[in-house]
């Protein structure tokens, strides 16, 4: 085939996958329009709302959810605890009795275990802060979505893009990707791409970013009182880069900004906020969700229904965690009359809404099967993953004089600063080295003068909320015992764990973010350069301990 044959092959196929694209839009808008024009307020008003749908509920509960759906006529469930099989069930049968097919979304940061039983949990976000190839953070978007995908949820409120800047923010922490905001942006997004490979929606959170407060939005109202400059630097930073690679969603903080509103109104409230800023200035024209409007965030500040009405007013598209929706859409369609709203803006988010669930294919709804579910949400492929992300993130914050690796001929101390189980670290580590384990502080004494003491801490991190904080006892004995040893602290947990320590005399630091089996057996291998080191730390904790510090080593391949 000579050259020019090449270019008019090029041209054709450039040719006709514009024209596949333009048929597929022609389709997608003869849907919309005919179905948006087939429905009554009423109907039209129901696509806005998305309520909270339970499986480990009683009977009265999802009779409720069916009256919602068969008599409000609602667009879409965000699905929380906590059975996968039920949530099939339950989705089978709301989407058969569903007018419109219904967008369902779920809360899936880590995966679905964060809200379902015996299904996959992948590292939370500040561990995957700490890995240095963002293609696995790829690959983590992209099998979320596949196990979201198999149970019909094609909408994943994820990722968290707010950077974590305050060490002691209640709600934020171990949920962001760190306190960098070009780290927090890359990881985001590459995150988000993944899903979007797959078929599913992205919601970058919490805009325009939870990372510096210090009080939980569930609660109260959170003080964010930044200036404009520092927040479109920092906070909003990872949100632009995001919005310039077509995220599908964006959801709304409940924060006060002074900066930006001068009311005492939330920002998923304020039209200032969400219309002006994010939709004008920012240029976001892709779906707006509020976060859930049960938090008292907002529902301290009025009624149910109400609280729905100046969430749409503000711009929002999508009304999450309604608690009333009947009387929402009596508020929206009074708002409607008195044409504090116009017409159009219904308009601009049901179509919007609409648009989502075709290209989604939503516009049909097929049964889903319950056949091999636990084994296609536990994949061999997602353990697979769950290991490299692991053995990418954990980090060798310092090593003097060499510390580590262990030699093959050396004797350890090993010493357990908590009661957590520490079976597997232990067990690893002894088919590398020799390892002496210490019982009791009284046996410091009678060691070696040269002797190496590996002091390890196994926080609690099966919750994303656990507190990373060491005890003051901790602290005290490692800082006294890194005076008078040649010590290494291995630090199953936060790295904000090590703020207020001492940490100039110990010789070896290592972070591993979380305290798991998985992660006990990694740092045992990497410990004796049976694996390297490559993370490096996605937070900055004090002075000393600085984002990006991080030692990388080479895998022993004798």
């Amino acid at each position: 085939m000579n050259k020019v044959s090449i270019k008019i092959l090029i041209v054709l196929l450039l040719f006709s996958t514009q024209l596949v694209k333009i048929q597929a839009q022609c389709s997608e808008k003869k849907w919309v329009d005919s179905t948006y024009q087939s429905l009554t307020l009423s109907q039209k008003l129901g696509q806005l709302f998305m309520v909270a749908a339970y499986t480990n509920k009683d009977e009265a509960h999802h009779q409720e959810i069916r009256r919602l759906i068969e008599k409000e006529e609602i667009g879409g469930l965000i699905f929380m605890q906590d059975n996968a099989e039920k949530q099939i069930d339950y989705t089978n049968i709301y989407q058969r009795i569903s007018t419109i097919p219904l967008l369902l979304g779920m809360d899936a940061e880590w995966d679905l275990s964060m809200r379902l039983k015996n299904t996959f949990k992948f590292p939370y976000a500040m561990t995957l802060g700490a890995i240095q190839n963002n293609q696995l953070i790829y690959s983590t978007g992209k099998k979320i979505a596949q196990h979201a995908k198999r149970l019909g949820v094609y909408w994943n409120f994820a990722p968290v893009v707010d950077v974590n800047t305050n060490p002691n923010n209640p709600i934020i922490g171990n949920r962001s990707f760190g306190s960098n905001i070009h780290n927090v942006a890359d990881k985001g997004t590459a995150f988000m791409l993944g899903m979007k490979s797959e078929g599913v929606l992205a919601s970058a959170k919490h805009f325009p970013g939870h990372g510096d407060t210090q009080t939980d939005s569930h609660l109260t109202t959170p003080l964010l009182n930044h200036s404009l400059q520092r927040l479109d630097s920092i906070e909003l930073f990872p949100f632009k880069q995001l919005i310039a690679n077509d995220v599908d969603g964006i959801m709304i903080a409940h924060l006060s900004i002074p900066a930006i509103e001068k009311s005492s109104i939330p920002s998923t409230l304020s039209y200032t906020f969400v219309t002006e800023m994010l939709k004008n200035k920012l240029q976001f024209n892709n779906l707006i969700v509020t976060d859930a409007l049960n938090m008292q965030g907002v529902a301290s500040k009025f009624p149910a229904g109400i609280v729905d009405m100046m969430a749409f007013k503000a711009g929002n598209d999508v009304l999450l965690f309604s608690q009333n929706v009947s009387e929402a859409k009596k508020q929206i369609t009074k708002a409607l009359e008195n044409e504090e709203i116009p017409m159009s803006r219904v308009e601009e988010s049901v179509k919007k809404i609409l648009a989502y669930k075709y290209r989604l294919g939503l516009s049909t709804f097929q049964s889903i099967s319950k056949e091999n579910l636990y084994k296609d949400l536990n994949d061999a492929e997602s353990d697979s993953l769950h290991y490299q992300l692991y053995a990418n993130a954990m980090t060798l914050v310092e090593n003097k004089m060499a510390a580590i690796p262990f030699k093959p001929s050396e004797k350890i101390y090993v010493y357990n600063l908590t009661s957590s189980n520490d079976s597997t670290f232990i067990k690893e580590l002894q088919k590398y080295v020799l390892v002496q384990k210490i019982l009791s502080p009284k046996e410091f004494v009678k060691l070696p003068k040269d002797a190496k003491i590996l002091l390890f801490n196994g926080m609690n991190t099966n919750s994303v909320y656990a507190s990373y904080k060491i005890t003051n006892e901790s602290i005290a004995f490692i800082e006294k015992t890194a005076l008078q040893n040649n010590v290494i602290l291995v630090q199953f947990g936060s790295p904000y764990s090590l703020k207020n320590l001492k940490t100039e005399n110990l010789q070896a630091i290592v972070v591993s973010y979380e305290n798991n089996k998985m992660t006990q057996e990694i740092v045992a291998k990497q410990l004796t350069s049976q694996l390297p080191f490559l993370g490096k730390l996605p937070v900055g904790v004090n002075a000393e301990i600085t984002f990006g510090k991080g030692i990388t080593t080479i895998q022993n391949t004798k």
